[in-house]
């Protein structure tokens, strides 16, 4: 509050909650108070003012403090601070018996007040486009899941904090389901659990569901993973290869098509092997679930990129990888491609044993996530 020059003829402040009170006005309190009010949006300006005094408006000044919800931001600020002053001066009755000295100060602090104002709002306009801004790059960021980052899919050595937890099976429920993993065979690396869905304790090894991340990556990219864990990503075969060699495994599908309609695979044992194997599938359970199965087709395969051929399509020039823009364990060449494309008939993501007849083949999923869990005791 501004300072008072010792009078004691100002009306105690009201108990009202209200922030403006027109029928009992302190001028130096009611001048603060307007300072601080112009510094909200206009709206919440308008439901103030009309929260606080609706009688005291005639139906002329409401019809002009509800233009100020049409108007641009910027001009309504300003046209908000016009109008309240005037509703000030002209609703309150100020009786003021203040010396000449007094007076000349009051004038210099409302100058200084209004121009004190027009700053704040020019400062807070700045303020509120370096932050629409910063959220801009924020967003183009995330659609491109740059490969550095917090949450990327670790490449290198991290320092090892973790507890030891093989997969997300041993691992106690953490939301979000971000979790240090160090399955034997190498370093610590983060991973994304699912706690929630299909009983819980699902370690994700791929999920996409917008197409930002471009999955027809190299040999050496597959191995070590790429993406965003908290976006789209593949966690690397490498990784995969620890924690399914660490002990039994299942593995689900689930997949969302293009009418949002969810389907699951899945397999009740799964492992690959190492680098030197090639990635190879090598171990596949039996089958259930509402997709129908387009994964046994793949089993025993090494996997594929588009420069690291182990299919058996003939030709060394032939190559399943590039044919079908992805990344998979093809064998001549596959009846399920979810590394393909994002969208677009052919070469998309594909899970052969679900191709609606309104839908080109292989025309992609909406969303793509494979997901595997540590065998319970009674399981195995």
């Amino acid at each position: 509050m501004l300072p008072t020059n010792g009078s004691t003829n100002h009306p105690p402040r009201s108990s009202s909650s209200h922030l403006w009170n027109l029928d009992h006005c302190d001028p130096r309190s009611m001048f603060l108070k307007f300072i601080k009010t112009c510094r909200y949006h206009p709206i919440v300006v308008v439901v103030i003012v009309f929260a606080s005094q609706p009688a005291s408006l005639s139906k002329g000044t409401a019809m002009k403090l509800l233009l100020l919800l049409i108007m641009p931001v910027r001009a309504a600020r300003i046209t908000t601070g016009i109008a309240l002053w005037w509703i000030l001066t002209s609703h309150c009755s100020w009786q003021l018996e203040l010396d000449e000295s007094a007076a000349a100060s009051a004038a210099s602090a409302s100058g200084f007040g209004y121009e004190l104002l027009i700053a704040q709002m020019e400062l807070l306009e700045q303020k509120i486009v370096a932050l629409e801004l910063a959220v801009s790059e924020l967003k183009a960021e995330r659609r491109t899941c740059p490969s550095v980052g917090t949450s990327e899919v670790r490449t290198e050595e991290t320092e090892d904090q973790s507890p030891g937890y093989k997969s997300c099976s041993d691992a106690p429920v953490q939301i979000p389901g971000l979790v240090q993993l160090k399955p034997p065979g190498g370093p610590v690396f983060e991973a994304l659990c699912d706690f929630i869905n299909f009983g819980g304790n699902w370690t994700i090894i791929q999920h996409r569901f917008f197409g930002g991340v471009d999955f027809y990556r190299t040999w050496d990219e597959y191995k070590t993973g790429f993406g965003d864990l908290r976006g789209e990503f593949w966690l690397g075969l490498d990784k995969i290869h620890r924690i399914t060699n660490s002990g039994s495994f299942e593995i689900m599908f689930v997949l969302v098509d293009w009418d949002a309609k969810m389907l699951l695979a899945s397999y009740d044992s799964f492992k690959i092997g190492g680098e030197e194997q090639g990635f190879a599938l090598e171990e596949l359970g039996a089958f259930k679930g509402s997709a129908g199965d387009s994964f046994s087709y793949h089993k025993g395969m090494k996997f594929t990129t588009h420069d690291r051929k182990n299919d058996n399509i003939s030709g060394s020039n032939n190559n399943c990888a590039v044919t079908f823009h992805g990344a998979w364990w093809y064998n001549n060449c596959q009846t399920s491609n979810l590394n393909g494309r994002y969208s677009g008939a052919g070469e998309s993501t594909c899970w052969n044993t679900h191709n609606p007849p309104k839908y080109a083949w292989c025309n992609g999923f909406s969303s793509t996530k494979i997901m595997i869990r540590k065998k319970t005791e009674k399981q195995i």
